[in-house]
């Protein structure tokens, strides 16, 4: 079978071909199309590779760089009969590195304190809460991630770089799979490797990690709990960090 690619958008990287007949890997050098011209684009798949009933789509070596529509949304699957023998196609756009990002699936980002209180260590701590982008107008409940050094997880210009959370919840969301709950909270500064470490007195000179995490457990996250729609048991509750965090 036949398939041809016009693509609008002029691009260098390399066009692949993916779908139910090579368990949608997105950059199998099996399928790579041949290139005709800056636009256009071919290949020819053995019948024997090929179900009768064909999905696929096209990208360019990634679900972070798949095709897109002229609106820069996600697409649905393309489907052909093999029987058809041939199908031409038209990509309006790519998708950049899971780019471009869309502010309606960015997540709510709330302050939950300036100053939450850690009993545990008597101490004070800014707090932040990242809630789905439709949290307010849904009913459901959500599982929760609790993430430490809140600093480095949203903000841009951070002194240790950015994770980009928001970005990476927001493509979630896109593809209907951001139903998760961010509790966010900052490192303790000069505190910090204290904090996070347990029984290693001559690196952290007094660990302080056993208290850190009995205010997760015993402090923050019944608070977390009893102020947002969250599902409490043991298997939608996680906890991570970098490096030491």
């Amino acid at each position: 079978m036949r398939f041809e690619l016009y693509t609008e958008e002029k691009d260098d990287r390399t066009v692949f071909i993916t779908g139910n007949f090579n368990n949608w890997n997105p950059k199998d050098y099996t399928y790579q199309l041949k290139q005709l011209d800056t636009q256009n684009y071919f290949m020819e798949i053995d019948d024997q590779a090929l179900p009768d009933d064909i999905e696929y789509k096209f990208t360019k070596g990634g679900w972070e760089n798949v095709e897109l529509d002229q609106y820069g949304n996600i697409t649905p699957n393309r489907k052909v009969k093999k029987s058809a023998g041939k199908t031409s196609d038209i990509v309006k756009k790519w998708r950049l590195n899971w780019g471009p990002f869309k502010d309606e699936f960015f997540p709510i980002v709330e302050v939950i304190s300036e100053q939450f209180y850690i009993p545990q260590l008597d101490r004070y701590r800014k707090v932040w809460a990242l809630l789905p982008h439709d949290y307010y107008i849904a009913d459901k409940s959500y599982p929760v991630l609790y993430l430490q050094d809140a600093q480095n997880l949203f903000n841009e210009g951070s002194d240790f770089g950015n994770w980009e959370i928001d970005k990476k919840l927001s493509i979630l969301s896109e593809y209907g799979r951001g139903d998760v709950i961010v509790i966010a909270i900052e490192h303790g500064s000069q505190n910090r490797i204290k904090e996070y470490i347990f029984d290693n007195d001559n690196v952290a000179n007094g660990s302080e990690g056993k208290k850190y995490i009995r205010f997760i457990t015993d402090t923050l996250k019944p608070f977390v709990d009893e102020n947002y729609r969250t599902k409490k048991d043991r298997e939608n509750t996680g906890i991570g960090g970098s490096s030491l965090g």
